[in-house]
């Protein structure tokens, strides 16, 4: 998003308050590049505590997305257990394939470097427990299924008779939730790099749940889209009922 809002800047009509500068000037402190020529008799070294705390905080984001399951989807009803372990593993698997995981540490190098950022992302513990009744079963065999249990399981004995055996089952899972923020809220003064930082403004991020319709707000609406395209023969603002069709399409999946 920084990248495109930066070679957009000449068509765009949001007062960023010369982004394109304030960029550069992130890249020269981060880089530790001098912004312009050393004074007479001055030294041209220029510290890199910008990189380095970038790079120190990222490192400890990118944590909490580096497990062997970085996304968990829970089942939504009976007999879902399958389908949502499988999506889990898919996630993991397209994450490794795609290099996902340098994706994510360049994004947040980004967003840390140029202070913007699009969304917040928090990491959510959890944990359930369930009780298993294993009707017919020896001791051996519930030690057997208690120690074939995988990481982040948990499973207690709470009682045995020669009929069955209960066993309580604790699980913790780690849920990611990410909550967007719109990109045009976030706004700069040109001496947002200065080193007196008692009088800048800063921006405060409160932690939220967010509905899909509200989620659907931030991004452009089917009817935008559509007004924008050329109205020639064949386009959908060509025929007005197939626009009427598409606008009110439009309206049903956002009210749904």
């Amino acid at each position: 998003l920084i990248r495109q809002c930066y070679d957009n800047l000449d068509n765009s009509d949001v007062d960023n308050h010369l982004l394109r500068e304030d960029i550069q000037n992130s890249d020269d402190f981060y880089f530790g590049r001098l912004p312009g020529p050393a004074a007479t008799g001055r030294s041209s070294a220029v510290a890199l505590e910008c990189q380095t705390m970038c790079t120190a905080v990222s490192a400890e984001i990118i944590q909490g997305f580096t497990s062997d399951q970085p996304a968990a989807f829970e089942p939504v009803g009976d007999g879902d257990q399958p389908a949502a372990e499988l999506e889990s593993y898919g996630i993991a698997q397209v994450l490794e394939d795609q290099d996902g995981y340098g994706v994510l540490s360049a994004a947040i190098d980004s967003a840390l470097r140029y202070k913007n950022a699009a969304t917040l992302v928090t990491i959510a513990d959890s944990t359930e427990t369930e009780t298993e009744t294993l009707k017919g079963a020896t001791a051996e065999q519930a030690a057997m299924l208690i120690a074939q249990l995988p990481d982040g399981v948990e499973a207690v004995v709470k009682s045995a008779t020669d009929e069955a055996i209960e066993v309580e089952i604790t699980q913790t899972t780690q849920k990611i939730n990410i909550d967007p923020i719109d990109i045009s809220l976030l706004r700069y003064r040109k001496d947002w790099h200065k080193s007196d930082i008692s009088d800048i403004p800063f921006i405060g991020i409160e932690h939220h749940d967010m509905t899909r319709a509200g989620l659907l707000e931030l991004f452009p609406k089917k009817k935008d889209i559509i007004d924008a395209l050329p109205a020639t023969e064949g386009s959908p603002v060509y025929d007005s009922a197939t626009r009427s069709k598409l606008v009110g399409e439009e309206r049903s999946v956002t009210s749904a």
